[in-house]
């Protein structure tokens, strides 16, 4: 028994032990390995998430662009039609009140009206 206790520790469990310290560096080999892979994904992923932000950026600013160019014609929209008021509220205004030829002359829509073929305002 003591001879066998002394052989495993010296001989057969030698190389045991060599075995052990190859599989440890093999181990740590390939943790090393794969550490090396996460950093590189993880930069990876650092670079993809910063251009994500940077799209989001410029998202943005289309969306704002495209909102600005909205609100411009909104804001001519209502500026042709706040003329188109203004001019129809002068013209009733006015319109009425100027006499420009056109109540007495025989031409024009008004000439059947005046010849006495279509109303009569007595």
């Amino acid at each position: 028994d003591m001879e066998a206790a002394c052989q495993d520790e010296t001989g057969a469990g030698g190389a045991k032990r060599d075995e052990d310290e190859v599989g440890v560096s093999r181990v740590a080999w390939l943790l090393e390995e794969h550490m090396g892979e996460i950093t590189a994904l993880r930069s990876y992923l650092r670079n993809i998430l910063e251009e994500m932000d940077d799209m989001r950026v410029l998202l943005q600013f289309q969306l704002l662009c495209s909102q600005n160019q909205l609100l411009r014609a909104e804001v001519g929209f209502q500026m042709a039609t706040a003329w188109i008021c203004a001019g129809g509220l002068i013209g009733g205004m006015f319109g009425m009140n100027f006499h420009n030829g056109f109540e007495s002359s025989l031409s024009g829509p008004f000439v059947s009206a005046q010849q006495g073929g279509g109303w009569n305002v007595s």
